[in-house]
């Protein structure tokens, strides 16, 4: 089958996927999946099945040839000895300068929101932030795929993407349940936020690695902001 239409059918298997596992695991007050995560073992389970989901299903379809290597924002072919990583020295320079653009904006942006002033739940950690900004980015560029290669137009791959992502969000049930509650918004904002600069990142620089940065930077920096904004009101005050 034509990876142009193939492609479509692999995502909304994916949407679709999503749907069901996340309707299971929160359905009511969430049972299943606090129990899974209130174990060591369950925990690891949790972890895998949310690494097979995000990274694992976008790589099979890179694997069996459903996905180019440019679709997934990791450029050429890395046999070829002109580039490291998918591109040019050129184009790691111009795209870093990009990513260091977006992020810096999105973190003043961030930082005089209201929601600097401290509405934020927890932080689990650096390395955590890591592991969810990658699954995310691998996610998100799987999503704007069909878009970019059915039009040949990136912007209407990010347009597509945003709107699969956001859809998949509203179906689970946890979103409404749980994360646009007023005590949890601080964290909304800032998965929107890094939605928002991977986009712009995928229509500059199509360079996934890039992405990641940004989002891990993001995801680092925000987790501790909403305390040293209280701190700096506090002073002020």
């Amino acid at each position: 089958m034509d990876s142009k239409l193939f492609l479509p059918v692999w995502v909304v298997g994916s949407l679709m996927l999503s749907a069901l596992v996340t309707g299971w695991l929160y359905r009511g007050d969430g049972w299943r999946a606090e129990a899974l995560e209130q174990t060591a073992v369950g925990g690891l389970i949790f972890e895998l099945g949310a690494l097979f989901f995000t990274i694992g299903l976008p790589f099979l379809a890179l694997l069996t040839g459903t996905l180019s290597l440019d679709l997934m924002g990791m450029g050429r072919p890395w046999s070829s000895g002109d580039h490291a990583a998918g591109f040019t020295p050129g184009e790691w320079l111009r795209g870093a300068g990009e990513m260091l653009g977006a992020a810096g904006f999105a973190l003043f942006a961030l930082w005089h929101s209201r929601g600097g002033s401290g509405l934020i739940t927890r932080h689990e950690g650096a390395a955590s932030d890591a592991l969810a900004a990658v699954r995310d980015e691998v996610h998100w560029i799987f999503y704007r795929a069909p878009g970019a290669l059915i039009t040949g137009d990136p912007f209407v791959g990010v347009l597509t993407g945003i709107g699969l992502t956001l859809f998949e969000w509203l179906l689970n049930p946890r979103f409404l349940s749980h994360d646009i509650k007023r005590e949890n918004r601080w964290h909304l904002l800032l998965r929107l936020t890094c939605l928002l600069v991977s986009a712009t990142l995928y229509l500059g620089t199509r360079n996934l690695w890039l992405m990641m940065a940004a989002h891990i930077a993001i995801q680092v920096v925000a987790a501790r902001m909403p305390k040293a904004r209280q701190k700096t009101l506090a002073t002020d005050a």
